[in-house]
């Protein structure tokens, strides 16, 4: 059930922001200690005095004078050269997540000034290329073969991340593309996310923090109560809630009293662009896959039994309901 976001590097561009945190970006420094160069700060000193000592003491030699400690070289400040990244969304970059305006909410006003804070301070801009839904992949594939920058950051799906892999368009997520990513740092990047980008042995997304699910079921428990239905918690609890028994709630709560052609009351909805998470919610619910892992190869698994009994008994809800 669980289709999520995942955030992906475009060809050819650098990923060396890992600049943003949460909308935006975060910037780390690589941090290095470089060698000294003074010797006398790692020589021994050959002149060490010692107190006398007795018995089975041991001497210990006394704090050498005139060794200076080197001060840790500072960093130096991290300049982006007023380059600009680009961002661009499957589900559009007109909100206050990814484009936040101030006035829109307490949290955008937070968003928009944090942004405003790291661009002035690493000299970046970031900006948002709108890509229509219908044309997103293809869009990005045609740009992107033709030298045209689409984006530096992709936010797509799991789907959509594999059309864009299969034509060469993105590029790896490694070391040298992006270091200041670790994605090795579990507490700051999904690994799930991580694992699932990952194609070939080659890391190609990755996600901040947890996933939550990209899907949720609700109901009318009141609606239910008041027509003696069993409410769905308590057939859960009680381990009987079976897509048969999913079916006939579904049945029972489809209400027509008016007589018209159409119910008054549908035993189910969901959101016209939403159907793609209610087929898949029955296919992972009953050990299926779209596409299936098999060590570092994909295969199409909606041919396989478990995917098919749950899209046959998804066809026939929209049939006979």
């Amino acid at each position: 059930m669980q289709k999520q976001p995942i955030l992906l590097g475009a060809h050819k561009f650098l990923l060396c922001m890992a600049l943003i945190a949460g909308m935006v970006l975060s910037v780390f420094g690589c941090a290095r200690s470089p060698a000294s160069d003074n010797p006398a700060a790692t020589e021994t000193p050959q002149n060490i005095s010692t107190n006398e000592t007795s018995g089975n003491e041991t001497a210990e030699p006394e704090a050498s004078e005139g060794v200076e400690e080197l001060e840790e070289p500072e960093e130096p400040p991290i300049d982006l050269g007023g380059y600009e990244f680009v961002f661009t969304s499957l589900w559009g970059m007109d909100n206050e997540f990814f484009n936040p305006q101030l006035g829109d909410s307490p949290g955008a006003d937070a968003r928009y000034e944090y942004l405003q804070q790291v661009q002035n301070e690493y000299n970046f801009t970031v900006s948002m290329n709108h890509v229509s839904l219908d044309n997103f992949v293809p869009e990005i594939i045609a740009n992107t073969m033709a030298g045209l920058k689409v984006a530096d950051y992709i936010i797509t799906d799991y789907a959509r991340l594999l059309h864009l892999y299969s034509a060469g368009v993105l590029m790896e997520i490694n070391e040298t593309t992006a270091p200041n990513i670790n994605l090795l740092d579990t507490e700051k990047w999904s690994p799930a996310v991580t694992e699932a980008s990952t194609l070939r042995g080659r890391v190609y997304g990755f996600e901040k923090g947890e996933m939550g699910s990209g899907a949720i079921c609700f109901f009318n428990a009141t609606l239910l109560e008041e027509r003696g239905a069993t409410n769905p918690y308590d057939l859960w609890r009680d381990d009987n809630w079976t897509w048969e028994e999913f079916a006939k709630l579904l049945d029972f709560m489809t209400i027509n009293e008016s007589g018209g052609q159409t119910p008054d009351i549908y035993g189910l909805g969901v959101q016209n662009w939403g159907t793609y998470y209610f087929e898949t919610a029955f296919i992972y619910t009953n050990g299926g896959a779209i596409i299936k892992k098999e060590g570092n190869d994909l295969r199409f698994a909606l041919l396989d039994n478990d995917a098919q009994d749950a899209l046959h008994f998804v066809k026939s809800i929209y049939d006979n309901r």
